[in-house]
């Protein structure tokens, strides 16, 4: 049987994402935004995968996450829940935002290691540091 998907899990989702949104004071969690995220925790998605997809489209320094954004040829941002959440695309998106959150904790952890030591890598062991932190073809 499913635990049943609480108010809070469907706001907690909702204040991530609109806590990246231009004018947060003007986005209202509609009826449709609800029910939206509902169904994506009723898929099986925790309320910890959608809040880190979030800050990954508004974040990461990626291809994708930046065409989503609005850096693309029509200039159009596609950062709206409803196409964040879009249900045919989900599963390969919070795939690669998991990715993105362990690599970013990866980086980090070496980074306050590096600090913890007194050791200051510089422009060069920061650029390696990022090279390793990119996903392999």
């Amino acid at each position: 049987m499913k635990a049943a998907i609480s108010a809070i899990d469907i706001q907690s989702v909702f204040d991530a994402w609109r806590a990246y949104r231009p004018r947060p004071d003007l986005c209202r969690l509609t009826t449709d935004r609800a029910k939206l995220i509902r169904d994506r925790l009723a898929l099986g998605y925790s309320t910890t995968d959608l809040r880190t997809l979030v800050q990954f489209v508004f974040e990461a320094e990626d291809d994708w996450c930046s065409f989503m954004r609005g850096r693309n040829d029509r200039g159009t941002d596609y950062t709206g829940l409803d196409s964040i959440l879009r249900r045919e695309k989900l599963a390969d998106r919070v795939e690669r935002a998991l990715l993105w959150r362990d690599q970013h904790a990866a980086e980090d952890r070496r980074k306050r290691s590096a600090e913890a030591q007194g050791v200051d890598l510089g422009m060069l062991g920061s650029m390696k540091n990022r090279l390793h932190a990119l996903p392999e073809a």
